[in-house]
């Protein structure tokens, strides 16, 4: 590690290597800008690679458990829509059920996006803010995958036929 003093005398180190080939020892010398200090998780230098990959994985796990269970309430609120919405005889019961199930929906997607970062903070380590930054980013976009394709399959199970809607007008016939 090299420390230097102002921000001219890190470019300048740092073109004068990476442009020139400075070798040390046989070795060609390479140069990279550090985290700032403040990215740095100080304390989480001291665990070792493997420790922090089996830390990722129990935390993986647990948002797999609530994205299944997330999944779950998406898919039971997307398929009750169909079958559940067309039983109802009222307008405003309609309308009620409708907002219900978007609710439902709406914080079965939420939800990994609260548990993400929460368990990031307690179950995982990582080396740097942006490291963390990174695998929360790739788990919820992961599991927001997930979810939109699984849920949006629920849809195959329907049976595809028109019923007479009940708000149709009296004597109408559906096209």
């Amino acid at each position: 590690f090299v420390t230097l003093n102002t921000e001219g005398a890190v470019a300048a180190c740092m073109a004068a290597i990476n442009e020139r080939e400075c070798y040390f020892r046989g070795a060609r010398l390479m140069a990279e800008r550090p985290h700032e200090p403040e990215e740095v998780y100080w304390e989480s230098l001291q665990m070792k690679y493997p420790q922090l990959i089996r830390n990722q994985i129990k935390s993986t796990a647990v948002l797999a458990a609530i994205a299944v269970t997330g999944t779950t309430v998406i898919s039971v609120a997307n398929y009750g829509m169909g079958p559940i919405m067309q039983a109802a005889s009222d307008m405003w019961v309609h309308v009620g059920m409708q907002a219900g199930f978007t609710v439902l929906i709406i914080l079965g997607n939420i939800f990994i996006f609260i548990c993400t970062p929460l368990l990031a903070n307690q179950i995982e380590y990582h080396y740097y803010f942006g490291g963390k930054e990174l695998s929360c980013f790739c788990k919820m976009f992961g599991f927001q995958i997930f979810n939109t394709v699984v849920a949006s399959t629920v849809f195959f199970f329907f049976r595809w036929c028109r019923r007479p809607s009940p708000f149709a007008p009296t004597g109408a016939t559906p096209p």
